[in-house]
Order: C-alpha cells, then sequence, then structure tokens
C-alpha cells in the first residue's frame, strides 16, 4: 500500500481483502465443526451453480440479462463488424466471470457425482449442472473456458476407476451437447467463424495488443520495481503507465500475473509454495473421491486462470482456495481436528 501506483485503489482492495480473508477462514473453521466437511462443500457449491442456472437458462433462451450486466455482452467487435452472441453471466455482469466461476464450482460437482453416500437425486443434479456448465461454457464462446472443462472431463474420465459412472457421464454429455448445438448451430458457427484464432488472441498482435504483450506489460512494471510489485490495487495504474501500444489496457487476464506484478517475488513465491504443498499432498491422497476433484482442480487450474480479469478481488477465488485447502487437508478436518497444513 505504501507504493502502490493508485492508493485509492489500494484502499478499496484492502476492504475487499477482509471480507474475502474472513469468507476464506469462515469456510475452513465452518468444516473444522461439520460433521461431513467435504460433502458439505460440494453441495455448497451444487446450490449455488443451480441458483445460477436458473437466471443463465434464462438469459440464454430471452437475449435478456439483469440491470448489472454490461450493455456490450451481447455483441463483439470483429474488425468493425458488430457479431451478435448468446451468452449468460447470471448475477456476475460479465460472461467472463461466470464462465470462471462455473470452472472453479466443476471440481466439487465432479466430488458429489462420484461421491459414494451422495443420494442418486443428488448426483442426477450433479451430472445436470455439470452439463449445464459445459452448455454455458460452449455457447459463450470462451476458449479458455471451453478448454478448461474439457481437461477437466478427461482428467476425470481417465483418473476415475467406474467404468459405470464412465458410461453414463459421456452418455449425458452427448445427450446435451448435441441437441444444443443443433438449437444454437447458426449463433455457434457465427462465433466460432468470426473469433480469432486461440494463436492469434495470444501474440502480440492480438486484442489490447494480446495476452502475451500485456503480460509482458505487467512483468515491465514488475521489473521497474525491482521485483516487489506495484502495490495493492496499483496493477490497472501500472499497466496504463507502462505499456507499448496505443490500446486500452487495465487487466492482465491472468491471476498468477496479476498477483506476481501487484505483489511482488516474494509473496508470489509464497502463493507458489502454497500450492505446491497442496499438489504434494493431493498425491498422497489415497481415497480417489478425494483425490479426483483436487485433480481436476488443480491441473485445469492454468487454464481457468487466465480467463477473467481483476481476479484477486473477487470472493470466488478465495472459496476455491478454501475448499482445496479443506480437500487437500481431510484428514485432519476428520481425523485430528487440526488445520495445520
Amino acid at each position: 500500500m505504501a507504493w502502490s501506483a493508485d492508493v485509492t485503489e489500494g484502499g478499496k482492495e484492502i476492504v475487499y481483502y477482509f471480507i474475502h480473508f474472513c469468507l476464506f477462514f469462515e469456510i475452513i473453521v465452518f468444516a473444522y465443526n461439520a460433521k461431513k466437511p467435504l460433502y458439505s462443500i460440494g453441495v455448497g457449491w451444487l446450490v449455488f451453480v443451480a441458483i445460477c442456472s436458473g437466471i443463465a437458462i434464462w438469459e440464454l433462451f430471452t437475449g435478456q440479462h439483469l440491470s448489472i450486466a454490461y450493455e456490450e455482452m451481447n455483441s463483439f467487435n470483429d474488425g468493425g463488424v458488430i457479431v451478435d452472441r448468446i451468452v449468460a453471466s447470471a448475477t456476475f455482469g460479465n460472461y467472463n466471470t461466470f464462465v470462471t466461476i462455473l470452472c472453479m464450482a466443476s471440481p466439487w460437482l465432479f466430488f458429489i457425482f462420484i461421491y459414494e453416500y451422495s443420494s442418486f437425486w443428488v448426483k442426477s443434479l450433479s451430472v445436470l449442472l455439470i452439463l449445464f456448465s459445459f452448455v454455458t461454457i460452449l455457447i459463450s464462446g470462451s476458449r479458455g473456458g471451453l478448454i478448461s472443462i474439457i481437461i477437466m472431463a478427461m482428467v476425470y474420465l481417465l483418473k476415475t476407476n467406474n467404468k459405470k459412472t464412465k458410461v453414463i457421464f459421456v452418455f449425458f454429455v452427448l445427450a446435451a451437447v448435441v441437441p444444443i448445438f443443433l438449437y444454437f448451430k447458426e449463433e455457434l458457427l457465427m462465433v466460432i467463424s468470426t473469433r480469432q484464432s486461440i494463436i492469434s488472441e495470444f501474440d502480440s498482435g492480438g486484442k489490447e495488443g494480446g495476452r502475451i504483450g500485456i503480460w509482458l506489460t505487467a512483468l515491465k512494471a514488475l521489473m521497474y520495481t525491482a521485483g516487489l510489485g506495484v502495490g495493492c490495487g496499483g496493477i490497472q495504474e501500472a499497466l496504463i503507465l507502462y505499456r507499448s501500444t496505443s490500446d486500452m489496457i487495465n487487466a492482465t487476464h491472468n491471476m498468477f500475473v496479476e498477483f506476481l506484478a501487484q505483489y511482488g517475488i516474494i509473496w508470489f513465491g509464497i502463493l507458489m509454495a502454497f500450492l505446491w504443498k497442496i499438489c504434494i499432498k493431493t498425491g498422497k491422497i489415497l481415497d480417489n473421491q478425494i483425490k479426483l476433484p483436487l485433480q481436476i482442480a488443480l491441473i485445469a487450474m492454468p487454464v481457468y486462470m487466465v480467463i477473467d480479469s481483476m481476479y484477486l478481488i473477487k470472493p470466488g477465488l478465495f472459496v476455491l482456495f478454501a475448499s482445496i485447502y479443506v480437500f487437500a487437508n481431510y484428514n485432519y478436518f476428520d481425523k485430528t481436528k487440526s488445520i495445520i497444513i
């Protein structure tokens, strides 16, 4: 905060962080006192996505959105051509944020599906919500979201030992995706044909200088601060200050680069150590019901962390990390009642 490039924004973010860290520790404390902590977390994500799905379905079939959605969401500018598209943002106001949230929720929906003590109806609802997530991301045209959900599905199919659930999952995916694709065929083909390729999105000539161009700008800002970072809330101002093009750049679209550029090498190292320790713990888990959702969340993380912008001030990130923490330390919660990682 003392050297933030934007002290006003930094002050706001401190308030956000206080609230979000309270949420993070609340989930851990509640899990510590819950009789079925892992199941409770899974059901929490399930209920959350179920509520959002009602709004999203209304958006997809009517083309209307809540008042908080930004006006340009139903179209995008492709080289001067305005292209209509069908997307949903639920209560988030931005379809990229909603796609990211669906990716964050999916590992825990898979957990509910494979959890042996889930009832038939709860399992069925989890499958429907996984399919809803896949279809919503497909319709949105989010490449990062689509790659994430495909990675998650592949990890599930490769890592699960239950052949019956594999067959059921593949059947329902095909049964849901094919009709939806046929229904929205014209809109989907239009979006696919007019969107830039995955490569052009990330090269230096793409939108806003390309994703890689934006990340290099953020790293340039880091370099000019001697690795200390631009400070709390300073990332937007720093991107504008150090940009090398005339395009408006105000977000990194990468949680890891955002954290590194804003808080510096030392704190970034601490974050990486935390995630590395989670990966080590995940590898030692013997119960596949607990291990699989962690693998899904961690393997796809590098992709769904480059979809949205301003990750660090959004509560979904903290809820995700709290869920990962509890699952990775499940034995402490259920047996010794210790929450030391």
